[in-house]
This record gives structure tokens, C-alpha cells and sequence, in this order.
């Protein structure tokens, strides 16, 4: 088990993640159906691999097809719905959803079109793809919160949240297998180690997680109800 851990320790990474989220689920009944919703549709950005690798990082995958992996897959659909989650905590008993899988699956699909735009414009433009990542991003956010201005709650939330779990989490997990590490071997002018881990993943942590619960928000039609505020 212990040379299985450090010779994959992506996947064992995504796998601690999805038990952590699984736990969360437990505790936050209210949220589970928009949380697993989340999650789910954060899977098929895993895909993003095929561009990152080995631009940005190349970590050991236990399979893959082309340049992505099933632990990419793995580790969107766990992301997706823990920065719902730590987006929606301080309301889960106030905000509500509403999931119409019709609006969801055309509004899904259209937003999806304008950020891989936005994305592969900002590309030709700086040739760095994680830049690109992160003005997709901040694009995005301020798209989705002009769209439902009140999901602010759930932007700032997130960015927080999730970007002090991610950077914590990664962090101790470096420190205990440090092979992980490795997964980075050419980040280029974001490889400048915080704690070991990247400084860019720090940025992606934080713009990931504004962006992603906005764009959730605007397609589950979140409110937070006024006796929470």
C-alpha cells in the first residue's frame, strides 16, 4: 500500500478529496443534489489535462487516454462539488436550488462554448495556458455575477474557502509524499514553491473557486433566503 501511495500520489490525493467529500454530503443534507450536481459537471473540464500536460505539470497516472487520465477526471468531479459545498456552507440550511435539467443542460452547454472562447483567446494572446485559465476565470465571475448578482456571497465564499482547503490540503500532502512534487516539473514562472506547492496553483485555487460556484449558482437558480441575511 505505502509504494502504491507514493508511486500514484495524485490518484490517493483525489481519492482523501472524495472521501472528504463524501463526509460533507453526511453533513449537509440540503446541499447533496446541487453538490453532487457540481461535481458532475466540473468532470468533463478534467479534459484540460490534454493541454496542460506537459506544459504546465505531468503527474504519474495509473491510466490514461492521450494525456488524460481517470484520476483528471476523478479530481474535477471532486473539486466541482467540494467548492460547491464550501461555497454554500454558511446558508446550506437557507439557500435555495431550483435544477431544471432543461435550462441547466442549454445554459451548461452555451456558457461552456464563451469560456473555452474566452480561454483559447487568452491563449493565442499570452501562450501560457494557466494565465489563461485564470482570465477565463475572472472573466467568468464577473459574467455569473452579473447574471445573478446575488451569488456574490457564494463567489467570495468559495474563492475562500476552497482556496485555503486546496493550498492546506496539497501542502500536507507534499510534506507526506513528497513525490507529489514531481507532478510539476515544468510550471515555468508559476513553479515558485509556496510551502512546496506552486504559486500558481494557489491563483487557480482561488479564481476556481469564485468562478465555479457563480456559474453553479446561475444555473441552479441559488438564492439565499432573507433570514439568513
Amino acid at each position: 500500500m505505502r509504494e502504491f501511495v507514493h508511486t500514484y500520489p495524485y490518484l490517493v490525493f483525489c481519492l482523501v478529496g472524495l472521501g472528504l467529500f463524501g463526509g460533507l454530503l453526511m453533513h449537509c443534507p440540503g446541499q447533496r443534489k446541487p453538490a453532487l450536481w457540481s461535481g458532475l459537471l466540473c468532470v468533463p473540464f478534467g479534459l484540460s489535462g490534454a493541454w496542460l500536460v506537459p506544459v504546465y505539470w505531468d503527474p504519474r497516472l495509473v491510466w490514461s487516454i492521450g494525456r488524460v487520465g481517470v484520476e483528471d477526471l476523478l479530481f474535477c468531479f471532486v473539486t466541482g462539488g467540494l467548492v460547491w459545498l464550501f461555497s454554500a456552507w454558511w446558508w446550506r440550511d437557507h439557500l435555495a436550488v431550483e435544477i431544471q435539467m432543461r435550462f441547466v443542460s442549454g445554459a451548461y452547454a452555451a456558457l461552456l462554448v464563451l469560456g473555452l472562447l474566452c480561454f483559447g483567446t487568452a491563449w493565442l494572446i499570452l501562450r501560457d495556458p494557466m494565465a489563461a485559465v485564470w482570465m477565463a476565470f475572472g472573466n467568468g465571475t464577473a459574467v455569473f455575477l452579473l447574471l445573478r448578482p446575488g451569488s456574490w456571497r457564494l463567489a467570495v465564499a468559495g474563492a475562500a474557502g476552497f482556496g485555503l482547503y486546496y493550498g492546506l490540503s496539497t501542502m500536507a500532502w507534499i510534506w507526506l509524499v513528497p513525490e507529489f512534487a514531481d507532478s510539476w516539473p515544468a510550471a515555468g514562472r508559476w513553479n515558485a514553491p509556496v510551502g512546496g506547492v506552486p504559486q500558481g496553483e494557489f491563483v487557480w485555487a482561488v479564481t476556481f473557486g469564485a468562478c465555479w460556484p457563480s456559474w453553479m449558482a446561475y444555473l441552479f437558480r441559488a438564492e439565499v433566503m432573507k433570514e439568513s441575511t
